[in-house]
């Protein structure tokens, strides 16, 4: 997978998420507004578009850390960051104990 799919990519499913938050906020807005009349769509009509955002917004999240885990998994790990996280190093000393 190469930065500019992977940017796009990620880019489409932000806007995604930005869209359905969105949705979201308004459905909610009306929803608070006792006095609102429903003329296009009931009250429960509008709780299952929330709902339904919701939904689509966590499956657009996972969606996202699962590109950004292949994209980043293309890229080896530096000693530095081998050693931040404790796995060994595969830099050893003498007496075969790791080095970092």
């Amino acid at each position: 997978m190469d930065n500019k799919s992977f940017e796009q990519q990620i880019q489409s499913l932000c806007n995604d998420v930005a869209r359905y938050q969105k949705t979201i906020a308004q459905y909610e807005y009306l929803m608070s507004h006792k006095g609102y009349v429903f003329a296009t769509r009931t009250y429960s009509e509008m709780l299952q578009q929330v709902e339904q955002a919701r939904r689509n917004i966590t499956y657009a999240q996972r969606e996202i850390k699962r590109l950004e885990s292949k994209y980043y998994s293309q890229f080896p790990l530096t000693h530095a960051q081998y050693e931040c996280v404790g796995f060994p190093t595969g830099v050893t000393n003498l007496d075969g104990s790791d080095r970092f």
